[in-house]
């Protein structure tokens, strides 16, 4: 939230004809994870007026990137309204990311405010939180989509899942013993993913060599994941034998791996491991 000033002044005397005291909220709504598109709401809200300022007429519009290949479309953006005191007056725009690339689109939006009398007076209101647009092969199905790359999401377990529980009691007791508390929410720092596949193989074999023993129905699982670039060839990790079903199954397309892809969590992203 932000706020702006109108002032409509009397020229050549200076004369201080009206104010207009406004409460700028801007609001991003993603649309379905499998959508290139969101939108972006501004708010004006005018907490006062006096004089000449009283009537306003407000108009926006959006820039969003500098070239053809990077910028996002507006496909949908509304008219000039008038500002009524302590009344919101929303903006509602529709905005889609080109091509298939990942791009980062960094909106900012400019307002002309018109009273009756005097020039129209245009300005850049603050920029709106970035958004990330990706068509990423094996996170996307479609189109694409697109997060607030800002946001550290959460992969969460149970130790009550009869699912997965030998698996989240392992990385709750390795958050809690190992150096720095990896992935530990308000605690450690966040782990982050990587695709490097050669990275993953070194992790597993630093922390899960196949010369290690597996006893029947068990599997090494390591912790941080395999998958993160705090894996076990940064030589702090815990591994343990479990339950094989529950090692596969925690590290699985209904776990880990629909987390990252809910998440559209890309090489290097971050994201915290929470688990209850």
């Amino acid at each position: 939230m932000s706020s702006l000033r109108f002032d409509i002044i009397e020229v050549p005397s200076g004369k201080l004809l009206g104010t207009m005291n406004i409460r700028v909220t801007q609001r991003t709504s993603l649309a379905a994870r499998d959508s290139r598109t969101w939108k972006h709401t501004i708010g004006l809200y005018p907490t006062s007026a006096s004089g000449a300022a009283r009537g306003v007429i407000a108009s926006l519009k959006l820039n969003c990137g500098k070239s053809a290949k990077t910028k996002c479309t507006v496909t949908s953006a509304p008219g000039a309204k008038g500002l009524l005191v302590k009344k919101e007056t929303s903006f509602p725009f529709a905005l889609k990311s080109p091509g298939s690339k990942t791009l980062k689109h960094k909106e900012t939006p400019v307002v002309t405010l018109k009273a009756a009398v005097g020039s129209p007076a245009t300005g850049s209101l603050a920029q709106a939180a970035t958004v990330r647009c990706d068509s990423v092969k094996g996170i996307t199905t479609k189109a694409g989509g697109c997060v607030h790359p800002g946001y550290v999401p959460v992969f969460a377990m149970s130790r009550t899942d009869k699912n997965v529980k030998e698996a989240a009691q392992h990385v709750w007791d390795a958050q809690r013993k190992l150096k720095g508390h990896p992935g530990l929410p308000g605690v450690g720092k966040p782990l982050h993913r990587t695709t490097d596949k050669a990275l993953i193989k070194k992790n597993r074999g630093k922390a899960c060599p196949s010369s290690l023993p597996r006893p029947t129905g068990k599997s090494c699982d390591e912790y941080p994941f395999a998958s993160t670039k705090e894996g076990g060839a940064t030589g702090v990790f815990s591994r343990r034998m479990i339950n094989e079903k529950h090692n596969s199954t925690a590290g699985g397309s209904k776990y880990l791996l629909k987390a990252y892809k809910d998440n559209r969590i890309l090489n290097g992203d971050a994201f915290w491991v929470a688990i209850s």
